[in-house]
C-alpha cells in the first residue's frame, strides 16, 4: 500500500510541475534575484494590454507618460464596460533622499529585465515599487494600491512594464476631504512599453 502512495504522489507531482503557464502570465525562474537584472527566465510579452477586474480598456488614442530616467510611468484609459472613465495606472519609484525619482532605466540592461516587490506605501527600497490605481466609477472616486511584482525590461531602450499575472488591489473612496472607512476590491494586470499606442 506505501507503495502505491509513494508512486502516485511522485505521479502527481510530476504532472503538476509539467503543466503549461498561462500564456497571460510571465514566468518567472527561481534562480532570479529579485532587484538585480538578468537575462533569463521572464519572457516579456510582445503585446500591449491593460485589464481592470477581467475588463479590457476602450481603445483610444492616449499613449502612456514615462519620465526620462524610467522612474514614474503612468497610463490612463477608459473601461466602458466598468463604466471607469478614466482609470489611470501610476507605476513610481520613489528615490532615496530625493524629491526625485530613482533612475530605472540605467539599472536595467538592454535586453534584459529586473523585478521589483510591489509596496502599498511609499518606499525608498531600492528593489521596491508602488503601484496604484486611481478611477473615476459611478459611485465617485476610488484610490486603489496593489500588492505583488512588477516585471521590468528593456529593448531598443524602451521600458515595458509588465506586471507578474493579475494584480491584487484594495481601495478607498475619497470623500472630499479624507477616504470613507470602507474597503473596496479591484484587480489589474497589464504589460505596457513607454511609448505605444494602443
Amino acid at each position: 500500500m506505501k507503495k502505491i502512495v509513494s508512486i502516485l504522489a511522485a505521479v502527481i507531482l510530476l504532472n503538476v510541475s509539467c503543466k503549461k503557464k498561462d500564456n497571460g502570465t510571465p514566468e518567472d525562474s527561481t534562480n532570479t534575484t529579485t532587484g538585480s537584472s538578468t537575462t533569463t527566465g521572464f519572457t516579456p510579452p510582445t503585446t500591449n494590454y491593460y485589464i481592470v477586474s477581467d475588463s479590457t480598456h476602450t481603445p483610444d488614442m492616449s499613449i502612456p507618460s514615462c519620465s526620462s530616467n524610467g522612474g514614474s510611468f503612468g497610463i490612463s484609459k477608459p473601461f466602458n464596460k466598468l463604466s471607469i472613465n478614466p482609470a489611470q495606472l501610476r507605476i513610481f519609484f520613489d528615490s532615496l533622499g530625493s524629491s526625485s525619482y530613482r533612475n530605472i532605466r540605467n539599472s536595467v540592461s538592454e535586453g534584459s529585465y529586473r523585478v521589483f516587490d510591489i509596496d502599498t506605501v511609499p518606499t525608498t527600497i531600492t528593489n521596491h515599487v508602488n503601484v496604484e490605481l486611481d478611477a473615476t466609477e459611478p459611485g465617485g472616486q476610488f484610490f486603489y494600491k496593489a500588492i505583488g511584482k512588477l516585471y521590468v525590461s528593456k529593448t531598443n531602450n524602451k521600458l515595458r512594464f509588465t506586471s507578474n499575472g493579475v494584480l491584487n488591489m484594495k481601495g478607498k473612496k475619497y470623500l472630499g476631504p479624507g477616504f470613507s472607512g470602507s474597503i473596496y476590491s479591484r484587480t489589474v494586470k497589464f504589460s505596457i512599453e513607454e511609448g505605444a499606442q494602443f
